[in-house]
């Protein structure tokens, strides 16, 4: 799950610690703490108790499963001045079947692809994207929309904003900066950042200057506190 469907930051990014706990609490209570109560060393049907309990706590399991797994990500979508993380179930069917390309008709599960999305040109199109938002759908979660991310280098380079502005932004981002630019064994010009929005929170994505490569999410404030 931490390795393949949600690596690095995109577990926490994705609001997967609170998914995991829940998980783990259901489980708990299904399992120790319900056998705990019922158990009494040759009680009269205890036998069918545990038996009841185990098929509880594994149908728990498989159900805290499924909602770990259409809830992965399985896209990152530079749009318009940041990025934006999509999960499996944000995205239907009929969309991915319009994508134009073939990596982004499947729902990867190792991870997000990387992609860029533009807005429509075509006017049914542009019709059929407005009836889309009103329905909640946004461009990360269109994959007709999208094209390689290296098609959009220069956007994403004009966008970017450097390490010093997203320093300035909250206390605690000086850390997790010097900790980054010490892994990386660069300089903090090398880099720049743009804001990278998951299920319900923010980060940064960092991106090299020169190569305008996605680099890494870190766990910093984007915008000024």
């Amino acid at each position: 799950m931490l390795f393949a469907w949600y690596p690095g930051p995109y577990f926490q990014l994705m609001g997967g610690t609170v998914l995991l706990f829940l998980l783990i609490g259901v489980d708990v209570c299904l399992g120790p703490l319900m056998t705990l109560i019922i158990f009494k060393p040759g009680k009269k049907g205890l036998k069918f108790d545990l038996a009841t309990i185990a098929v509880l706590q594994l149908g728990a399991l498989m159900y805290g499963g499924y909602v770990m797994a259409v809830a992965r990500p399985v896209f990152t979508v530079f749009v318009g001045d940041m990025f934006r993380v999509a999960a499996a179930n944000d995205v239907e069917d009929a969309q991915l079947a319009l994508a134009g390309l073939p990596q982004f008709k499947v729902r990867s599960i190792c991870g997000p692809v990387l992609a860029a999305a533009l807005p429509p040109t075509d006017e049914k199109q542009k019709s059929d994207l407005v009836f889309a938002a009103m329905a909640g759908v946004d461009y990360h979660q269109m994959p007709q929309l999208f094209v390689p991310y290296g098609d959009r280098r220069e956007a994403v380079l004009k966008a970017a904003k450097s390490l010093g502005i997203l320093r300035g932004n909250a206390k605690r981002n000086v850390v997790v900066i010097d900790n980054f630019l010490k892994a990386q064994g660069k300089p903090e010009e090398a880099f720049a950042f743009l804001p990278i929005r998951g299920r319900d929170m923010f980060m940064a994505a960092i991106v090299d200057v020169r190569t305008v490569d996605f680099v890494a999410i870190i766990d910093a404030e984007p915008f000024p506190e």
